[in-house]
């Protein structure tokens, strides 16, 4: 294929990224030679396009491509993200500790080690401690609300409903505020069994 044939297909591929017309554009990917597409910004493009479709083994190799020549962190981001969908969480962990040593910021290096970590299966407690840490770094709406559901499946129901509260204190409106009302009327009645519990054991020890 002529060097022009291939920028044209290049720029469409663009084109149909922007669009957000991934399948297209993946369409358009697969007549072309991957060796002959060397820039750096041709194959950020490239690797969206088939993260998007779920070509994640594509995606990976060309994000590693695109890691030789530029070593940043929002690459190992997503390495770190690839690897843990395709399950190679042992890479996910290599390029996790190659991440915190260039990163400095915690909040993104606490939402890296959660999802490893769940993917990996480690104990409710443990997710739940990562992210009381990152609520402590910064709160944000999203992580706030996962929080809030770890808190449900492992029974801590008061802290549940406590999460939701913070939630609708701080960020009022939206999609996750009402999620989370809906999951505080759900776990009301487990919150409403846990006090009067508490209150019965209260009133048999001051009787006693």
């Amino acid at each position: 294929m002529r060097q022009y044939e291939i920028a044209i297909r290049i720029a469409q591929v663009h084109h149909l990224a922007e669009e957000r017309k991934y399948k297209k554009a993946l369409t358009v990917i697969q007549t072309l030679d991957m060796r002959q597409v060397r820039n750096i910004s041709d194959l950020k493009v490239f690797a969206e396009v088939y993260t998007r479709t779920e070509q994640f083994e594509a995606a990976k190799a060309t994000y590693l491509r695109i890691y030789k020549k530029s070593r940043t962190r929002r690459i190992l981001y997503r390495l770190i993200y690839l690897a843990i969908r395709t399950n190679e969480l042992d890479d996910a962990e290599s390029y996790y500790k190659e991440f915190v040593r260039m990163n400095p910021n915690n909040r993104d290096a606490l939402i890296l080690r959660y999802r490893i970590d769940k993917a990996a299966g480690v104990p409710i407690s443990q997710l739940i401690d990562t992210l009381k840490s990152l609520k402590e770094e910064e709160y944000i709406e999203e992580w706030a609300y996962e929080l809030a559901k770890l808190y449900q499946q492992a029974g801590r129901y008061e802290e549940c409903a406590e999460e939701c509260e913070d939630i609708k204190l701080w960020f009022g409106q939206g999609e996750i505020v009402e999620r989370a009302k809906l999951l505080l009327d759900e776990i009301n009645p487990h919150v409403l069994k846990t006090t009067a519990l508490n209150l019965g054991y209260e009133a048999f020890f001051h009787g006693t």
